[in-house]
């Protein structure tokens, strides 16, 4: 799992600068097709006005598990960033994979 993470300051910066952006009504998601065609990789961004730690992780960590969910759907050689809104907060699980399938096909992810 942690191979197809973006962790780095410089890999976000990359695909916030040259990505596609789409939005949906609980995510914004940003693509960047790269040179390579190795595992899609993923950088996850609550909205900055999520105020507490617990509330930030915890949509990271539905995030993550929709990400795992439609793996292996996602074309190969992406690099994705997922910005949750904070209205993510306030609705179910179920609600926000209804809303992440939508954006993945909006973008042409799968």
């Amino acid at each position: 799992m942690h191979a197809n993470r973006l962790r780095k300051n410089s890999e976000f910066r990359l695909v916030y600068k040259e990505g596609q952006i789409y939005w949906s009504h609980y995510f914004i998601l940003r693509c960047l097709k790269r040179p390579d065609s190795g595992k899609t990789r993923v950088g996850i961004a609550p909205s900055r006005k999520v105020r507490t730690a617990v509330e930030r992780n915890k949509l990271k960590r539905r995030v993550r598990e929709l990400h795992r969910q439609y793996e292996c759907l996602i074309k190969d050689g992406m690099d994705l960033v997922v910005n949750i809104q904070i209205k993510a907060l306030d609705v179910d699980f179920f609600t926000l994979k209804k809303d992440f399938e939508y954006l993945l096909k909006k973008s042409g992810l799968i």
